[in-house]
């Protein structure tokens, strides 16, 4: 079964764990980089599972060095918030992720099973836009034991890390891998599925360049 990140495509393969995360890593967090991420909950999660995916996307940008301000967004702000893009190409650069859940669009998807896509521009650099299927993060969740918002965490946290690094490749293990198997699963469950040193450096290079 392949469940993935597109446009390089994840498959997650399920395993049990129980999560055991940080509330936060050593240094002075004004010192680091910051973005701000706009997160609209199409999806409608609990506000229990919401809170505890943010929080766990937080922590593993955190721990490569990277401060996210998360302004969770919904409803008819969604179409205007667009607009304010378009019109203020000056304005304080940011990225959207949107949580889409049972029966909303997967045109976005390059098949049935995907997880989440980036959208890069097409002659490189950063995107700003990405999308996670929480019916797929569910389908990973619900055999394995692995909570839902961890799941959620990790995908939207590796969707980051595509659009600030600007590029579709992944990489031979961690975070970024293609590939993940039930051992990355375990180790997103026990909060030890991260960045590399090396991304975790570009990554804090890219928002510097903000």
């Amino acid at each position: 079964m392949r469940r993935g990140i597109v446009p390089a495509v994840i498959g997650l393969v399920v395993a049990a764990g129980v999560p055991v995360l940080a509330d936060d890593m050593a240094g002075d967090p004004s010192s680091r980089p910051t973005v701000v991420v706009r997160l609209f909950d199409y999806a409608r999660l609990p506000e229990a599972v919401l809170d505890k995916a943010i929080s766990t996307a937080r922590w593993v940008l955190r721990e490569a060095g990277v401060e996210t301000d998360w302004r969770t967004v919904g409803g008819r702000e969604a179409s205007h918030d667009r607009e304010v893009r378009r019109a203020d190409p000056d304005a304080t650069p940011e990225l959207r992720v949107e949580l889409f859940g049972r029966g909303q669009t997967r045109a976005l998807a390059q098949s049935s099973d995907v997880l989440g896509v980036s959208l890069l521009p097409v002659r490189g650099g950063q995107g700003f836009y990405a999308v996670v299927y929480v019916e797929e993060a569910d389908a990973l969740s619900r055999p394995s034991g692995v909570p839902l918002a961890v799941v959620v965490g990790h995908a939207m946290a590796h969707e980051i890390g595509h659009l600030l690094l600007g590029t579709r490749d992944h990489s031979a293990a961690d975070l970024m891998r293609a590939q993940w198997s039930s051992t990355e699963l375990q180790r997103a469950a026990q909060g030890q599925l991260r960045f590399s040193e090396d991304e975790s450096a570009r990554l804090r290079r890219a928002v510097a360049r903000h």
